[in-house]
């Protein structure tokens, strides 16, 4: 996984993307320049996930689109991508976490739930 929080990110992205390829992202860094995707045509996306009900408040899209996500999970067909599962958001949860994502070896997402 790549942030777009580091300033070399987009040199990167502009080495290791094919010309005319696309970068999608789901954050956003203050002051993001991506004038060094240009010379190769890169593409710059970001996706949100509530974009179409932010935007057109009337349209069940959305909901058309969790309730088919639900239904391939219920199906066994979609399976999440957790692999470490802590049971409380507590302080001795978020240090096992933050240690286990600063660690580097993680394969997945790792959820703390409950409290």
């Amino acid at each position: 996984m790549f942030s777009t929080h580091s300033a070399g990110m987009m040199a990167t992205f502009a080495q290791i993307v094919k010309p005319f390829g696309a970068v999608v992202a789901i954050d956003n860094a203050p002051n993001l320049d991506v004038s060094p995707l240009m010379s190769k045509s890169i593409a710059w996306h970001w996706e949100l996930m509530f974009t179409r009900a932010l935007h057109d408040p009337t349209s069940t899209a959305q909901h058309e689109i969790l309730r088919q996500a639900a239904e391939l999970v219920d199906k066994g067909i979609l399976h999440t991508t957790m692999t470490t599962l802590i049971e409380r958001i507590d302080a001795a949860g978020l240090r096992r976490a933050h240690a286990d994502v600063e660690a580097g070896s993680t394969i997945g997402k790792t959820v703390l739930a409950g409290f």
